[in-house]
C-alpha cells in the first residue's frame, strides 16, 4: 500500500461524529480523521502479513501513527527484533490514546514476561511523560495479574514526573495493584511519598470499582491526604 493509497483509506473509511467524539478526547492532538480503530486494527493486520510497515511517512496524522503501533503489534518476529522495533516507535507516542492502544496491543508480553520485565525500566524511569506512561501501562496490562506486584509497589515511589498523563498513569496501576492484592497496596497507601494529587486519584480510582465494598470505600476516601 503506497502512502497515497493509505491516504484515500483513511479519508473514506473516517467518520465525521467519530471525529469530533475523538478530537474532544484528544484536544491537543490535530489531524484526526476519525476511523475507528477496529477498521485501523484489521487493516494493520492484512499490513503486517504483507511486511508493509508504514514507518516512512512524513508528518503522518493520527490514524497512520496508530495503525503503526498496531503493525508493529502484529509483527511476526522474535521477542528480540519486537523490542527494537517498539523502542524506535515509542517517540512517536505523544498522547494517551496512541500509547494506550498500543500496550493494549502488545500481547506478546504475556508470553515471555520476564524478558519484557527489565527492558521496560528504562522507560517507567525516564524524564519524558509518555514513555513514563508506556512503562506504567505495559505493567497496567501484563504484569498486575502476577507475582510483580511487590517490585511494582516498590518501583512506583521511584517514578518521577510532573507531567498529567504519567501521573494517572500512576494512579491507574495502583488501582489495578489493588483489585488483585488489597491487603498489599492498603499498606502502601499508609506509607508512600506520593505526589498528593497521585495519591487522592489512586484511591479515588480504587473506589470508582463496583467490586469494592462500600465500608472499604469508606476506608479508602479517609485516608486521602
Amino acid at each position: 500500500m503506497t502512502e497515497e493509497e493509505l491516504k484515500k483509506w483513511i479519508v473514506e473509511n473516517s467518520d465525521k461524529e467519530y471525529q469530533k467524539f475523538a478530537s474532544s478526547l484528544l484536544p491537543d492532538v490535530k489531524n484526526i480523521y476519525g476511523v475507528r480503530l477496529p477498521k485501523l486494527h484489521k487493516l494493520a493486520i492484512k499490513l503486517a502479513k504483507q511486511k508493509c510497515y508504514i514507518n516512512n511517512i512524513l508528518s503522518p496524522c493520527f490514524e497512520e501513527i496508530m495503525l503503526q503501533a498496531f503493525i508493529i503489534a502484529e509483527m511476526q518476529c522474535s521477542d528480540e527484533e519486537k523490542q527494537r522495533t517498539v523502542s524506535d516507535f515509542i517517540p512517536k507516542i505523544d498522547n494517551w490514546s496512541v500509547c494506550d492502544s498500543f500496550c493494549c496491543s502488545l500481547k506478546c508480553v504475556k508470553n515471555n514476561p520476564q524478558f519484557w520485565w527489565k527492558w521496560l525500566q528504562q522507560f517507567i524511569f525516564s524524564s519524558k511523560e509518555f514513555e513514563i506512561r508506556f512503562g506504567i501501562v505495559m505493567l497496567i496490562f501484563y504484569f498486575t495479574d502476577s507475582n510483580y506486584v511487590p517490585q511494582i509497589l516498590n518501583i512506583i515511589p521511584c517514578v518521577k514526573s510532573d507531567k498529567y498523563y504519567s501521573k494517572m498513569a500512576t494512579a491507574w496501576l495502583i488501582a489495578e495493584c489493588y483489585i488483585k492484592h488489597p491487603d498489599l497496596v492498603i499498606n502502601f497507601l499508609k506509607n508512600n511519598n506520593l505526589p498528593v494529587d497521585v495519591h487522592n486519584k489512586a484511591i479515588q480510582k480504587i473506589c470508582e470499582s463496583k467490586r469494592i465494598e462500600k465500608e472499604i470505600k469508606k476506608q479508602l476516601k479517609e485516608m486521602k491526604k
